[in-house]
């Protein structure tokens, strides 16, 4: 039986997951989903709880790198942001969802920070790193040290 607390999570996840659906483009939406090996379905797009207020904490004029983003949905509550750019090396073959403001890199984050970050055109301080459910702690560390603008987060269990 669900708590009160419970309910009320699962509903603002519902209703997060809707508002993400109406921003993504049908036709993309249906493509993505329909690929072989995709985990995302109608009930799941990521963990939207926690990007979609990113989203409106984060300046506009800032550029958002989302490491982990696998097939990147979230990607759609920053399409007014100057720039998404999604890292993640574990989907080589599947296609991404991608806002006219996204770029996206198939390798790690640790390759992305040495190779890529150097590169980019923006001053770092106008960069906001997102490294969430990212199980590979060594990678969020560099991050942490990376970015002054930074948001880790993966969930523990309490084992109470």
């Amino acid at each position: 039986m669900l708590t009160e607390l419970q309910k009320a999570e699962n509903t603002k996840y519902t209703e997060t997951l809707a508002e993400l659906k109406a921003l993504i483009p049908e036709d993309e939406y249906r493509k993505v989903l329909s690929q072989t090996y995709c985990e995302y379905d109608d009930d799941f797009l990521g963990f939207v709880q926690v990007y979609r207020p990113l989203a409106e904490l984060i300046p506009k004029d800032y550029c958002i790198i989302d490491f982990g983003c696998y097939l990147a949905a979230q990607s759609y509550f920053f399409k007014d942001h100057k720039e998404y750019i999604g890292v993640d090396r574990t989907v080589f073959s599947l296609q991404r969802f991608a806002p006219q403001n996204a770029s996206h890199f198939y390798m790690s984050i640790q390759e992305f920070i040495q190779d890529i970050l150097p590169k980019l055109p923006h001053e770092i301080k106008r960069y906001c790193a997102i490294c969430s459910f990212v199980p590979d702690f060594e990678a969020t560390e560099l991050v942490r040290k990376t970015f002054p603008n930074v948001f880790c987060f993966y969930p523990t269990q309490n084992r109470d």
